[in-house]
């Protein structure tokens, strides 16, 4: 890599790295600092000279000077929120006290009470002029196999056994820690010492156990995520270090990015060490390095090289390298005894080997890391199973699936091997699966116990232990089909793509890995759909056509209730759903009529849903209740348009005929009440009314227009021959002529703005005559639209305030007037019920209810500038935008969940909890905020991404980069369109209509241009805006659209884009309240 290209120095997500020859950052980094400030750290002063990296994933890199103009490397962390995260300081003491010429110097460093602002902490390090190993122009040309084996294997080793001296494990080295610090690339040292650990010096084992692991996962060992740590920890990452630079083709993803490690490639290196083979094909003309990296990276760290191996070789000795395979063949006669007998433990049964791992602290080391034990182990194990190696095997690959989850996961999977029947815990309790008779009712018993008593005080991990423990012990009971169904919900649940009806020959369970400390509403549905028997049915709508819309609620009260659990979980597990409902014959009692058509409705509703257990008592009489109050209206509603529609139009009825409808039969409705025909019959009469009016509508414009086209000799024809059809007074010939005055005479009159589909017209409001231009004393900054339709907010650039509207901009009010910043954006949550609102160059986001018009929750964080902000679909997060930084704040709590390197723009999904930004590489990633799982969408972005948004069904989602608007599939990433501005250029703002088929984009020339989502052809142009457009909402229900643009309100109606109507300007004289 040329010095210069400096952007993918740190562009790993991998933990750790210190600096390397990254581009001068002048904007503030995420602790508000820039070049050219000054910071005090105990009580020294160091000016910011540039900021290096800040992709490191955990900290920002500064180079800094002190007032003797000495240059230093300042790493400053981000915030930890938890302590066991923080740099050890033991380790940094001991390493500040280092003066060695392969270790790099630490001049300084904070933790504890010493942070920066009490917060963050950091290390102070001489700075390594020539980079990193990775800072250089070819690797290949770079380390040449004499440059390795004469400079960089004993500079390193020389380091490595430095701080081992000083009982100091590195934990985390790689090339990027790993510096030259000279300019001329030749004298090399160690650094990065965030992931050291310490051990005593008068330990009688120079290895430690330790909770928290850090590290880069490509260069750690295997028994390092299992909290296991030695000196061969280092020595391992020591020859992975060298595999990346002598074999860089088998690691990486691209040559030319020394960084692109490919975790594929890393995933067959893991196989291959498992199954005791050389972790890649080895160039054959490389014996002595090979065997080097051999040695060093063996998966048995007491076969591993250490410290005598490497100086053995180094000096030129042979030395050998031994692999499992190889040592540990066992014979079966040497090692017959029944007894298996470990340190102070004898082992006879299964029961004895389960005491022993659940009691013995060092089992792991003792019985499957130690050599001989591990003999003596398997010849025990097959004089148990009489010989069967085909168990031996299984067993093998059970140690190898889990052993990297760490010691816990792998110890229940051992005692859950030799004894299936080995109870489930969680906290002090213990639920037996294999002897229970009733697996609903443990699983219920175990999971509201941790639901409800220990989820808010257990880790991540005991959460995922005890699903673990859970899958496991149900892929083993013998009430096989009641494991099946629930791991198949809970599967649903956790969108795991897997066959629960697949044998469990290796024994692989799956659920663990898609659980975390934020999945609680994922378990408590699990559990609800597993055992709910109380279901209430929320009834929404009836439409026209008797299809009856409806929510589902279910709960657990009954159930727990007959098991002893005296609390219940309830929450909606069905949205949106439509029956279409039977209607018994005519009744002549409203009674007789709904119970009937009740009974039938809970019969397909069954059905549907596959419910076999009856609808609750108290949801039953709710739902009549619906039912019956939805046809009173429908009864009273027709009623009044009857009597409305005798009044209005009864002179004119008996005139035209050939309706579609019948006026006697609507007119005797009443008389003879049919509550099956009741909607049909409402029906009919606004069919009749719509019916009607166009007839006169028809008229009228036929009036108007005609002198207005008397010049035309295409269009005179056709409005004779419909005045003609007029004449006759029936009704379908009055039809015909309506559709040739709308669609073949093209005419344009106050109110109608003929657009023809198939060309791309642009039209012009100045042409439309009654247009009112009303100026506001203020211009808008923002439009935004609540998502249920209710009402819309606009700021504007002064007023510390912000205005609602209700939806046809008939009232206004202004509320939250004083606060102490003026409002530049505002974000709403989909319920309509949570405005939150930002304002320019300030550090919080303030939450205000609607309806009360209080303030809810406050958010700021330090040094965070909110440039843009985002409910989530499920109005659990809001999303703050800032600094190359996207904050995740969790509304329950207030306090922030997760913070995102982000660059450009973001957007949350429409119904999941996944929020998509642009990332450093000009990609898009989607991270579900859940699970933390992530994809990429990457292709031809060719900048930072300045604007993105997801189409309504969240399967596109369209990006803004360099004037070129794109529409991508979500699910493949693939891209579908690319919108060209026509040589315009094209704001950030675009928006997706509600039905997904139009994206609106406002263009820099003061116009609006729609594009067609399936084509992704331009439909039509909104020209002549001419001043800065502040924003764009559709209605959720397509009716219309609202612009704001500088200091005016638009409002534009349309029902499809062959009928555009464009409603004045409202002056609001009176204000009135919404509410």
């Amino acid at each position: 890599m040329k010095k210069s290209d400096k952007t993918k120095t740190y562009s790993d997500s991998n933990k750790t790295s210190i600096y390397g020859d990254s581009v001068k950052l002048t904007k503030k980094s995420v602790h508000n600092l820039k070049a050219g400030d000054k910071i005090v750290l105990k009580d020294k002063e160091y000016l910011i000279i540039e900021i290096i990296s800040e992709s490191t994933g955990e900290a920002v890199i500064y180079k800094v000077k002190d007032t003797e103009k000495n240059t230093f490397a300042l790493k400053l962390y981000y915030e930890f929120h938890n302590a066991e995260n923080e740099p050890n300081t033991e380790a940094l003491t001991r390493i500040q006290n280092i003066e060695d010429e392969d270790i790099l110097k630490l001049i300084d460093f904070g933790t504890g009470v010493n942070k920066f602002r009490g917060k963050y902490c950091y290390e102070i390090s001489d700075f390594a002029h020539g980079f990193d190993l990775l800072s250089i122009e070819s690797i290949k040309e770079k380390y040449s196999l004499y440059f390795i084996e004469k400079e960089l294997i004993p500079q390193i080793f020389k380091g490595i056994l430095r701080l081992h001296n000083h009982k100091i494990y590195h934990c985390d080295l790689k090339p990027q820690n790993v510096f030259y610090l000279d300019k001329e690339q030749k004298e090399i040292v160690i650094g990065d010492y965030g992931s050291a650990k310490t051990f005593e010096f008068d330990a009688a084992k120079s290895s430690r156990k330790t909770t928290t692991v850090k590290g880069t996962d490509f260069y750690l060992p295997p028994e390092q995520a299992r909290g296991f740590i030695s000196e061969k920890n280092d020595y391992y990452s020591f020859g992975m270090v060298l595999l990346h630079l002598v074999y860089p083709e088998k690691i990486l993803l691209n040559e030319d990015e020394p960084k692109s490690l490919s975790h594929a490639k890393l995933k067959q290196i893991i196989e291959r060490q498992f199954e005791a083979k050389p972790i890649i094909d080895f160039n054959s003309k490389y014996k002595r390095i090979n065997s080097f990296i051999e040695g060093l990276t063996l998966v048995d760290f007491n076969l591993r090289w250490g410290e005598n191996e490497v100086k053995a070789w180094i000096e030129g000795k042979s030395v050998e390298v031994y692999y499992k395979k190889e040592i540990l063949k066992i014979d079966d006669n040497k090692y017959s005894e029944k007894t298996l007998i470990l340190e102070n433990y004898k082992i006879n049964s299964v029961y004895d080997l389960r005491a022993y791992i659940l009691n013995e602290q060092n089992w792991y080391a003792d019985l499957l890391e130690d050599d001989d034990n591990r003999k003596r182990f398997m010849a025990w194990f097959l004089i148990l199973y009489e010989g069967d190696r085909s168990k031996r095997s299984v067993f093998n690959r059970i140690v190898k699936n889990y052993s990297q989850d760490g010691i816990d996961f792998i110890a229940d999977a051992i005692i859950r091997f030799f004894i299936p029947e080995h109870p489930v815990s969680i906290g002090l309790k213990s639920f037996n699966f294999a002897e229970t008779d009733d697996v609903m009712k443990s699983t219920a018993l175990a999971f509201s116990h941790l639901i409800f008593d220990l989820w808010d005080n257990s880790s991540q991990k005991d959460i995922k232990q005890f699903i673990f423990s859970y899958e496991f012990a149900l892929r083993q009971i013998k009430n096989q089909a009641e494991a099946h169904k629930a791991l198949k919900i809970l599967y649903l649940e956790l969108s795991i793509n897997e066959n629960v009806e697949n044998d469990f020959k290796d024994y692989k369970v799956y659920a663990y890995t898609k659980v975390n400390k934020e999945s609680l509403e994922l378990v408590k549905k699990f559990l609800t759909e597993l055992t709910a028997t109380d279901i209430e049915i929320e009834i929404i709508s009836l439409d026209r056509e008797n299809n009856l819309s409806y929510n589902v609620n279910k709960s657990t009260l009954g159930y727990f209730k007959s098991i002893g659990i005296d609390r219940a979980i309830s929450y909606l597990s069905i949205t949106d759903q439509t029956i279409a409902l039977r209607l018994p014959e005519s009744s002549k009692y409203l009674d007789v009529f709904i119970e009937e058509t009740f009974e039938n409705f809970i019969e397909d509703f069954k059905n549907k849903h596959n419910i076999t257990y009856d609808i609750s008592p108290n949801s039953a009489k709710k739902i009549k209740e619906s039912l019956k109050l939805t046809y009173i209206k429908i009864l009273k509603n027709t009623k009044n348009e009857l009597t409305s529609l005798k009044n209005e139009f009864s002179a004119r009825i008996k005139k035209i005929y050939g309706f579609s409808t019948d006026f006697n039969t609507i007119n005797n409705f009443l008389q003879n009440i049919k509550y099956d025909k009741a909607r049909q019959t409402y029906n009919d009469i606004i069919t009749f009314k719509e019916e009607i009016k166009k007839v006169f509508e028809a008229k009228e414009i036929l009036r108007k227009c005609f002198n207005m086209a008397k010049k035309s000799s295409l269009a005179r024809p056709f409005l004779k021959e419909a005045a003609g059809l007029i004449k006759t007074n029936n009704y379908k010939e009055i039809e015909k002529a309506w559709q040739i005055l709308t669609k073949k005479h093209s005419f344009e009159s106050r109110n109608n703005i003929y657009l023809e589909n198939k060309g791309h017209r642009q039209i012009s409001y100045e042409k439309i005559k009654g247009i009112k231009k009303i100026e506001s004393d203020l211009c808008f900054n923002s439009l935004t639209m609540s998502p249920n339709g209710d009402y819309f907010v606009t700021t504007d650039d002064e007023e510390n305030s912000f205005t609602v509207y209700s939806p046809h901009l008939k009232i206004k009010k202004i509320v939250y007037k004083n606060l102490d910043f003026n409002i530049l954006r505002t974000a709403i949550s989909n319920d309509g019920k949570k405005i939150a609102c930002m304002g320019d160059e300030i550090e919080k986001v303030i939450i205000y209810d609607f309806y009360s018009e209080k303030t809810i929750l406050t958010l700021e964080e330090q040094n965070h500038i909110v440039e843009n902000i985002a409910f989530s679909y499920d109005e659990k997060y809001l999303a703050a935008k800032g600094n190359s930084k996207l904050l995740i704040w969790n509304l329950k709590n207030g306090k922030v969940e997760k913070v995102i390197d982000s660059w450009g723009s973001f957007c949350f999904h429409p119904f999941k909890s996944l929020v998509a930004f642009g990332n450093s590489d000009k990609e898009i990633t989607l991270i579900n905020i859940s699970t933390d799982e992530q994809s990429i969408i990457s292709g031809e972005h060719t900048g930072i991404i300045w604007g993105l948004c997801f189409s309504p069904d969240g399967k596109l989602i369209a990006s803004k980069c360099d004037n070129i608007l794109r529409i991508w599939d979500v699910k493949t990433g693939e891209l579908v369109h690319t919108l060209v501005g026509q040589n315009e250029s094209i704001y950030s703002d675009f928006y997706f209509s509600p039905n997904g088929k139009f994206l609106a984009a406002f263009l820099k020339s003061d116009s609006v241009r729609f594009w067609c989502v399936t084509t992704g052809k331009p439909v039509f142009t909104l020209k002549n805006f001419r001043d800065i457009s502040a924003g764009l909402a559709f209605h959720p229900d397509n009716e219309y659209i609202v612009i704001a643009y500088s200091c005016k309100l638009l409002l534009i109606y349309f029902k499809n884009l062959s009928e555009i109507k464009i409603k004045d300007f409202i002056i609001f004289e009176n204000e009135q309240s919404l509410h």
